[in-house]
């Protein structure tokens, strides 16, 4: 179909005269109506495994023609085509209606042209000995009169091709494929004079079926031969048993939507079709490309592998596995972050920097190979790749037990999500060691794991109480952090605080996860951040919240209802990504599908969690007790109230029994127990109620509710329960007046005796009791006068009296001031560093000293070179070598001062001079913002370095910090790494501040 988007308008070519026939009697005649499964354009991704295309009726891209837009064959090394599309010649404007995904694992695209009403359908055989397309459709005449147009395949190569027209089907030859096409119904008509076209007339009310067959081979005889064989089936029906018995292969859960069962089925089917021989790209529908060829990374890989081994298909996995088994390594034990369409680590391409450290992907690997033998008593993977993995992990702890990489944000730094799932690695690789009678590599890696288990606790913020990102000594929140969970690291109370602040802070515009703290990229609502917490609080049976984030993808999906990588926060124009489908979203969003499935929030199939839980009991008991395959649920019981039994690696096991045990019983019981919002900010530390709603259809044998880990003094009442409806939680406070916030946290936990279980619901609360006013220093280095930062929050004035050593000030402040305050200093002659205040506030009266450093500025806004040769990274050559540098703006992003199109590490150079007088005077270098990391050297002597594209950067050079030459030209020179997007010194003041 050749058709445009332009305001869904899609434009024909009237080539042929349009016959009118009027009728006396006319009877509209029925037509098929598609809906859509979400808003946005996209793609749908088909194939089978050995071929790969996609394919759409309403591109992301409006300068693409809807049909097939790319075509792989076994790999991904080559795009076999520009488009594959039908025309319509001899109709006038056409206008698209929907485009959708049914359950015959089509992409379905609905439109009409002026009377005539179309829907065609395009799917992939699923046979993996062949390679099939078919592209059915039915074009109803809704007019009074007779129409006649011609249907006409076009097929247009990224590569040299010539045709071959035979009698009814036309075989391409193109490099050492060969693509055989023709209707199914062949017409003397469809081919003739070297021309693919077929003629049709329709009388009103009439309509025409056709089913165009492509068969991809690598000879014209087979290729032939195997259309023929195909052209009298009932290929619809035979893709549908096909897809279903490799369906049938896995698990399908139950679901009470048929809505939910299409979407899990179309997510699924897609990322099956992706993997080519085990090489999973990030997506094909250009977002991540390398020589404008699909990207593959490790990390996107390996979390599609862990969708195939929870969805039984465990063939998929060892594809996978055995995949990144045999590409080049960065080192010994370390992929590099990702990989052309070829398999080689290259610069270029889109996305991140190919050789930023990830090392998540290494836990990753072990935790399949660990789980496929827990789940199918199989070994799969390499033990040998395994210890590689871990032991270059191993080398590369810090003193505190943690490592610092890129992982699953790209941007290096000490993370929680890596250092968690490394860490269960490691417990994982401990049984797998001791499986093998290798105890000392056991016990050495369960030491592992305790170290970065110890080391975590670093990783929490104590004032926000989450995990978060630590770079440079400062915390930077991070949502991804639930992927450790998800890979194997245990829950527990700094988990569930954590998932408590992402759901109040970082949960935006229709309940989507923003992903990190990086404005314009990492604040907005990605699918896989949103995924993690929707699969956590299916497994903490919080199905209110389950429900909210499951729905964020329905609403967001593109129209075939696969995942894009992300909606943009704020919207803008485009509002989604171009990425649409991303493999990892997709992936992601089949197990919040089987999640919800499995603890009941979205299936009614009680018996099937029971089964499951009694399965993966029986999974971890024979693991360590050989032949004990067979359990009753009674027996599963009675391990899970042995806690000895459960040692490290097996804690996550346990966690997921009972969790599907719980869910067993709330279902049965119609349990559900959900909690409104409470107040998360106090002004004063008054009491407030947290209101919950409980429903119970049947009664249990008793509910209990109690508070754990609460402040100190503080008191909280919790209700009896006997019976559903609303029940208060009274919590009270009781600290004094505070001058600075105060932040804290404490757990309600509701105990569920049913049966012969009792079920946990736990709800973490964070509280801040707000200061009722705040005041600070903007900057402690001060150039001319002090500028204050003060917040009245209160409903009350804010009276300040400045003290200075021969002055005083007073200021009144109304209710709800926020805002900057400079005190002018008088001219005493001596630089001031310091002042008393005198806080009045109610009956209040309180004192604070507040000290600074007086600094004079010296601007290095101008005179800055850039060298664009990424190659040469040696600091003292650059410093001598006037060939590589160029004069570049400074604050200016590089791409904006005249070096376009540049991702990776670059250098800026400037000279500057010093007195001696200033020898023993304390100099600061004073940056605003670099992007994305800088190692700033002096002389080649390194003064510090930073990582973040938005923070300041701030460098003590004098003394002592560098070798800095007194009275002759230094040379400033900074190394700055550019992960993507706008790079360099982007951001002001550049300057020197000089200690008066």
């Amino acid at each position: 179909m050749k058709y445009f988007i332009n305001h869904k308008i899609f434009r024909f070519g009237f080539l042929l005269t349009v016959m009118l026939f009027a009728g006396c009697e006319y009877e509209a005649p029925e037509t098929e109506n598609l809906t859509s499964l979400g808003p946005y354009p996209g793609s749908r991704i088909l194939g089978n495994g050995t071929f790969c295309f996609s394919a759409s009726g309403y591109p992301r891209n409006s300068e693409e023609v809807p049909g097939i837009q790319t075509l792989y064959v076994n790999d991904y090394t080559r795009n076999f085509v520009k488009s594959i599309r039908l025309e319509l010649k001899g109709l006038r404007d056409a206008e698209w209606i929907a485009s959708t995904s049914d359950p015959y694992f089509a992409e379905a695209t609905q439109w009409e042209a002026g009377p005539l009403n179309a829907v065609t359908r395009l799917y992939a055989l699923p046979d993996p000995d062949m390679k099939v397309i078919v592209w059915e459709g039915s074009i109803v005449n809704t007019a009074r009169r007779k129409i006649s147009f011609r249907i006409e395949p076009v097929f247009e190569f990224a590569r040299p091709s010539a045709a071959d027209y035979g009698e009814k089907q036309v075989q391409y030859l193109v490099d050492e494929l060969i693509l055989t096409a023709g209707f199914t119904d062949a017409r003397d008509t469809d081919v003739d004079d070297g021309r693919f076209s077929r003629p049709v007339t329709l009388a009103p009310s009439e309509d025409h079926r056709f089913s165009l067959l492509i068969v991809i081979s690598e000879n014209q005889l087979q290729g032939q031969q195997t259309w023929d064989t195909l052209a009298v089936k009932d290929l619809r029906r035979f893709a549908r048993e096909g897809w279903d018995a490799w369906l049938a292969e896995g698990v399908e859960p139950s679901f009470q939507s048929p809505e939910d069962s299409l979407r899990f089925r179309t997510n699924l089917l897609s990322v099956k079709a992706l993997n080519l021989n085990g090489a999973v790209p990030a997506d094909i529908t250009g977002q991540f490309v390398t020589n404008d060829l699909p990207q593959l990374y490790p990390r996107d890989a390996l979390m599609t592998a862990r969708m195939f081994l929870e969805t039984g298909h465990l063939h998929e996995v060892k594809q996978i596995l055995d995949y990144w088994a045999n590409v080049p390594f960065k080192s010994t034990g370390e992929w590099f972050a990702r990989y052309d369409a070829f398999g080689r680590a290259t610069e270029g391409g889109s996305g991140a920097r190919y050789d930023v450290p990830e090392w998540d992907s290494n836990g990753y690997y072990t935790t399949l190979v660990y789980e496929a033998f827990l789940q199918h008593r199989i070994w799969i993977g390499d033990f040998k790749l395994v210890r590689d993995l871990l032991t270059f992990v191993e080398l590369r702890l810090g003193p505190d037990g943690l490592v610092h990489e890129g992982g699953i944000v790209e941007w290096p730094g000490k993370l929680p999500s890596t250092n968690m799932s490394l860490a269960a690695a490691f417990k994982q690789a401990a049984f797998m060691a001791k499986w093998r009678n290798q105890k000392q590599l056991a016990r050495r890696w369960a030491a592992v794991a305790e170290r970065m288990d110890e080391g975590l606790a670093r990783l929490f913020d104590p004032t926000d109480k989450v995990y978060k990102d630590m770079r440079d000594h400062a915390f930077s929140w991070n949502t991804s952090a639930l992927f450790g969970w998800i890979w194997g690291y245990e829950d527990h109370l700094r988990l569930q605080l954590s998932a408590e602040y992402w759901w109040n802070h970082c949960r935006k515009t229709g309940d989507g996860i923003q992903y990190f703290d990086g404005e314009g990229y990492g604040d907005d609502l990605f699918g896989f951040t949103t995924g993690a917490l929707a699969q956590y609080y299916a497994a903490q049976h919080r199905k209110e919240r389950y429900l909210l984030l499951k729905t964020w993808f329905d609403r967001n999906s593109n129209v075939y209802g696969l995942i894009p990588e992300r909606v943009h926060y704020p919207e803008d124009d485009e509002k989604i990504s171009e990425a649409s489908p991303l493999t990892w979203c997709s992936a992601e969003y089949v197990m919040v599908l089987v999640e919800g499935a499995r603890h009941l929030m979205i299936s009614e199939d009680i018996q099937a969690t029971e089964r499951r839980a009694i399965k993966l009991c029986q999974n971890a008991v024979s693991a360590q007790i050989p032949f004990q395959d067979t359990l009753t649920r009674r027996e599963c019981l009675d391990y899970l109230k042995d806690v000895s039994f459960w040692w490290d690696n097996f804690i996550r096991e346990k966690e997921k029994i009972n969790a599907l045990f719980g869910a067993a019983s709330l279902k049965k019981h119609g349990i559900t127990l959900a909690m409104d919002p409470y107040p998360l900010e106090l002004i004063s530390p008054n009491a407030f109620d947290i209101p919950f709603r409980l429903t119970m259809k049947k009664p249990v044998q008793r509910v209990r509710v109690q508070d754990r880990y609460a402040t100190r003094n503080w008191r909280i009442r919790t209700p009896r329960v006997s019976e559903g409806g609303i029940h208060t939680v009274r919590v009270m406070p009781f600290i004094p007046m505070p001058v600075t916030d105060h932040y804290g946290y404490f757990l309600l936990e509701w105990l569920f005796s049913v049966e012969d279980i009792t079920v946990p619901l736990s709800f973490p609360v964070h509280y801040q009791i707000l200061a009722p006013y705040k005041i600070s220093l903007k900057d402690t280095l001060v150039v001319d006068d002090p500028v204050f930062q003060i917040f009245n929050r209160s409903k009350a004035p804010l009276e300040i009296l400045w003290m200075e050593d021969t002055l005083a000030q007073t200021h009144i402040f109304p209710p709800d001031y926020q805002d900057t305050f400079v005190i002018t200093l008088s001219d005493s002659g001596a630089p001031q560093d310091s002042m008393n205040l005198i806080i009045l506030f109610g009956n209040d009266e309180h004192f604070e000293k507040f000290n600074w450093i007086p600094c004079r500025e010296v601007d290095l806004s101008e005179g800055w070179e850039f060298s664009p040769v990424q190659q040469v990274n040696q600091c003292f050559k650059l410093r001598r070598d006037d060939s590589l540098w160029f004069p570049v703006q400074v604050p200016a992003n590089w791409e904006d001062a005249g070096f376009p199109d540049l991702d990776g590490t670059f250098w800026y150079r400037r000279y500057f001079s010093l007195p001696d007088s200033l020898h023993d005077t304390r100099i600061w270098l004073d940056m605003g913002a670099v992007d994305d990391e800088d190692e700033t050297y002096i002389n080649c002597d390194k003064v510090g370095s930073t990582a973040g594209w938005n923070l300041p950067r701030r460098y003590l050079i004098s003394p002592g910090k560098s070798r800095i030459v007194w009275n002759v030209k230094n040379t400033l020179l900074m190394k700055v790494t550019d992960y993507g997007n706008g790079g360099g010194i982007h951001k002001g003041p550049v300057r020197l501040l000089i200690e008066k």
